[in-house]
């Protein structure tokens, strides 16, 4: 230990690293930093403190050069005396309440978990940001500012060669939650006396009448009237049950508005003969057969399940991964073929799109009820129509991309840390936006962008949350949950000031929604911290120094000695 003193001291920049004259400026810097990230942390929240502040390369750089202070100091005293005492229990404390910060900001878990009311739940949501394709997880920092062009292509290192970044949106608006139904087919009308954009989709606007021309939106280009005589009819409307594997467990005639299977219950809300999706409402069109659907709330295991089914759309849910291990089919009595049937009465020129792929699609133009042109046709193709000189331009297709409808806002203040958002292309499919903590398919990928995830060893069940407000006003008083583990072990309340724990974990009660219709959730703080102990002991290590420190410099000590 001699030799290691004399090395420490026979440097400056060792010494330099041991002295008084690094750790004054280094703790006014790490106070100042703290200063402004408790006024960051009021003036917006916790989170985007972490990321202007705490949670930077910088911060831990002086974090870094502090514990290599401390560390010095004390070698650098060698051979240590005995007034030195509390000197040297105080660093050691420090070093101890650093490692313990340090294990637990590298292996500790801190997470959210929620979980609706009679239901189970062990996922739990971490602070730190995955882009996850299919089964690949890469880690990125959330950004601050906003990038497009070649810094959003390379933000994420690791993506395969045919998955592009186009744009990144650090904080946006959530319009509505609601899926954003079908997919859009964009396209130029132009002639000597017009130039617009238009747009069908899939859902909510098959068709488009534009002066003496309708343009539409059909699964298949229509045929001769006579292909279609021994179409099969459907003679009542009817909901279809069908297991994971797609076989038809149970068919209901719909005579009545509800009705019940095993352990899911039916209540018909309502009946579309023309559904059409507006301002992200779904509600009845003006051409009865065009598009029907039923809205329906399924309730199963105390939670009740919104659904929409369409007629020509059986593939189409809200709910993509099923509802209590089943899937549903509409079958409407008015909704015939698949493709709309074709009245050439209606307009002489029509313009039908049929969509081959993400990225093709075949157009046939009719005049007079005869086919005059059909073609396949790729974004950018023009088609020239047999009437009034037009110029049809195919701009592309959007897919049902993202949940929400985004707007890019700035950090609100005071305010929880809003979502970001990529717009992602894969391959040849349509670019798409996903938000924060959602999943999508695009192209052929699966792909999840939001918080990393892990599952506990053990499932939290909820038996009962309970909210409680102060008399005569609807200000919360205190809420809290009865939980059991695993669903069958001892019941027990957690409530804001009496945590859980089990199993190494500890679940606090963070925070709770309650909405119309649905059942009660809980949400959950999960925290697993490996560093506990250590910054408790650092803690009473430190404050032993302190106290041996400041007895051995008073003058009682002194005159004792």
């Amino acid at each position: 230990m001699e030799n290691n003193v004399n090395f420490i001291n026979k440097y400056q920049v060792l010494k330099f690293l041991s002295s008084v004259k690094l750790a004054v400026p280094l703790m006014i810097i790490l106070l100042l930093a703290s200063a402004v990230g408790t006024i960051v942390e009021s003036r917006y929240n916790a989170n985007y403190a972490g990321l202007v502040v705490y949670d930077t390369v910088w911060f831990y750089i002086l974090l870094t050069l502090l514990g290599i202070n401390i560390l010095f100091a004390a070698l650098s005293r060698y051979p240590w005396k005995k007034h030195q005492l509390g000197f040297l229990i105080t660093h050691l404390g420090m070093l101890v309440l650093l490692f313990g910060s340090f294990l637990t900001m590298k292996i500790g878990i801190d997470g959210i978990l929620q979980v609706s009311q009679n239901d189970e739940e062990n996922m739990v949501y971490l602070s730190d940001l995955i882009l996850q394709v299919d089964s690949q997880k890469i880690y990125f920092d959330r950004p601050l500012e906003r990038m497009e062009g070649g810094k959003a292509a390379t933000f994420i290192d690791g993506l395969s060669s045919d998955i592009q970044i186009l744009k990144i949106l650090p904080f946006v608006e959530i319009a509505d939650e609601t899926f954003q139904e079908g997919s859009t087919i964009d396209f130029n009308i132009k002639s000597q006396f017009f130039d617009v954009n238009q747009s069908l989709n899939t859902v909510s606007k098959r068709d488009l009448k534009m002066g003496p021309a309708l343009f539409r939106l059909v699964d298949e280009i229509s045929r001769p009237v006579e292909t279609k005589k021994n179409e099969k009819k459907i003679s009542a409307d009817k909901l279809i049950v069908k297991n994971n594997n797609g076989d038809v467990v149970k068919s209901f005639e719909l005579t009545k508005n509800e009705f019940s299977y095993k352990k899911l219950k039916f209540k018909i809300n309502k009946k579309y003969l023309h559904a059409q999706i507006v301002d992200n409402v779904i509600q009845e069109g003006p051409n009865p057969g065009a598009n029907p659907a039923l809205e329906v709330f399924i309730t199963t295991e105390g939670k009740t399940i919104r659904e929409i089914m369409y007629a020509k759309f059986p593939d189409f849910s809200l709910n993509a991964d099923g509802i209590g291990g089943y899937r549903f089919e509409f079958q409407s009595s008015v909704s015939g073929s698949s493709a709309p049937a074709m009245d050439m009465n209606a307009a002489s020129n029509i313009v039908e799109f049929a969509q081959i792929d993400d990225s093709k699609l075949k157009v046939a133009l009719f005049k007079n009820g005869k086919i005059v042109q059909e073609k396949e046709i790729a974004q950018g193709d023009k088609v020239q129509t047999p009437w009034m000189g037009m110029e049809l331009t195919y701009k592309g297709v959007s897919l049902p991309s993202a949940k929400e409808a985004v707007t890019e806002i700035p950090m609100p203040i005071k305010s929880e840390m809003p979502p970001m958002a990529m717009l992602i292309k894969v391959g040849n499919a349509a670019p798409a936006w996903i938000v924060e903590n959602s999943e999508m398919t695009v192209g052929n990928k699966r792909i999840y962008m939001g918080r990393d995830y892990i599952h506990l060893p053990f499932k939290i069940f909820l038996n009962e949350f309970r909210k409680i407000d102060y008399p005569g006003g609807a200000m919360t008083k205190s809420f809290e949950s009865t939980v059991s583990i695993n669903k069958t072990g001892m019941q027990t309340v957690i409530s804001m000031n009496e945590p859980l724990q089990f199993a190494g974990y500890t679940v606090y009660q963070s925070s709770y929604s309650l909405e119309p219709g649905r059942a009660p959730l809980s949400v959950f703080s999960i925290n697993k911290d490996p560093g506990r102990w250590l910054k408790y002991l650092g803690s009473i290590i430190l404050s032993l120094g302190i106290i041996i420190f400041v007895i051995m410099r008073s003058k009682w000590y002194l005159k004792r000695k």
